[in-house]
């Protein structure tokens, strides 16, 4: 039988989650597996918590040179977050030929260059499955289950704490008491800039398109705005009018390049994009020959992200070599599109709503922006058109003379799976 061991850099809710599954299912893996995984080192500051969660203190380390010079490790699972010093840790390990495992998406989205050029440097390799949605299988199944097609377009919720928040405002909730409500459950941190503002989703999405198209994207390179401004009556609209808002990770092919974005969107109630609710995720994938697949789970804690760290620790320890993305060691890039094209929501502020509704309905069909619903309510009124170009629409909406009205808000609406 195999044996494979582990060090686990860093005891927080990952962490902790990847430790249990590891020392829980030990056995179940030696016989269905084949495969002794130990672990043999962890490196956790706190010392007291690492013991609570039932480590031998036989096998904390201080300083992870006692983990990258560990013979007895194999592979260096990274939970600790953030940029330093996971990142400075993820080059040691790699750099003394251990493979690699992280669920870091900030990390592996501004870095996947570096560090696959020094584990091929170093016959060593880095597996990031849980880096992006959490327990759902993405990465695997965009490179290994996916190979026959040509992928058109993924879409999806690819954060846990905006879809709960959303989730609680389409039950009447206010953004501010919705977070709250999140970060009571502990699906939001006390700071939770990086999960309203968009860029965890922002991260997650460079490197799901980058392995969707086999391209280098950058983070700069996906445009992002996060639900803060969101207003409540526009999430209620959107309900009344068979819509679902979501912040929703978007990355296609377009005749004019690749169309990258994070943004709030509204989702046809039907699909099952719209139908995820809490903190779970979604992400519909289209490919020429399969058409639309849509994966859906847990994208967040320590059981679920646990699990797809196990499952790379797994995977890595059966591989018979190391295989590496070409496309992006190469540094191969497409045109990035500036434009967006899809459906468009508009929320407008009027005591006259049959007049405005008579001079914007022209107006946006003379560019492909079709009005196809309509919902009024106490001196609003809220239109969904077909698709068209965002800088059309807008040019469009600059040419009016609309008196008695005032344009609250604008969100795309997202034909996923299209």
């Amino acid at each position: 039988m195999k044996k494979v061991g582990v060090a686990i850099l860093g005891l927080g809710v990952v962490g902790a989650g990847t430790y249990g599954i590891l020392t829980d299912k030990k056995q179940y893996f030696a016989n269905a597996q084949k495969l002794d995984v130990t672990v043999e080192a962890v490196l956790e500051t706190r010392k007291e918590r690492a013991l609570s969660l039932g480590v031998p203190a036989s096998i904390l380390c201080e300083n992870i040179s006692e983990i990258v010079s560990d013979p007895a490790v194999d592979i260096v699972v990274e939970c600790i977050g953030g940029e330093e010093p996971a990142l400075s840790f993820l080059k040691s390990a790699l750099k003394n030929g251990k493979t690699c495992v992280t669920s870091n998406k900030e990390v592996f989205s501004k870095h996947w260059h570096e560090l696959q050029e020094i584990a091929q440097k170093n016959d060593s390799d880095i597996y990031f499955e849980a880096s992006c949605m959490g327990g759902v299988p993405v990465v695997r199944v965009l490179c290994e289950a996916m190979q026959a097609n040509h992928i058109q377009k993924i879409a999806g919720v690819i954060n846990g704490t905006t879809n709960y928040v959303l989730t609680k405002m389409e039950e009447g909730f206010s953004f501010a008491d919705a977070l709250l409500g999140a970060q009571e459950k502990g699906y939001a941190e006390a700071n939770p800039k990086a999960d309203v503002e968009g860029y965890d989703s922002t991260y997650k999405l460079c490197i799901l398109a980058g392995l969707a198209f086999h391209t280098k994207i950058t983070v700069d390179q996906i445009s992002r705005k996060g639900i803060t401004e969101i207003d409540q009556k526009d999430v209620a609209a959107a309900k009344a009018m068979g819509y679902s808002m979501k912040l929703l990770a978007v990355a296609k092919r377009t005749a004019k390049g690749i169309e990258a974005r994070v943004e709030p969107a509204l989702v046809k109630k039907e699909h099952p994009v719209a139908a995820v609710s809490d903190c779970f995720n979604a992400l519909s994938i289209v490919g020429d020959s399969v058409g639309e697949v849509v994966l859906t789970g847990r994208g967040a804690g320590a059981a679920p992200t646990g699990s797809a760290i196990v499952s790379d620790v797994i995977f890595a320890a059966k591989k018979g070599a190391h295989s590496y993305y070409e496309f992006f060691a190469e540094g191969k890039t497409d045109k990035i599109s500036a434009e967006v094209t899809a459906g468009h929501y508009f929320r407008f502020a009027t005591s006259a709503p049959d007049a405005v509704l008579a001079k914007i309905v022209p107006a946006l069909s003379k560019c492909g922006a079709t009005v196809n619903n309509v919902w009024r309510e106490d001196g609003e009124l809220c239109v969904i058109t077909a698709e068209a170009t965002l800088s059309a629409v807008n040019k469009a909406l600059a040419k009016l003379n609309l008196k008695d009205c005032t344009l609250v808000s604008h969100y795309c609406v997202e034909a996923v799976g299209e």
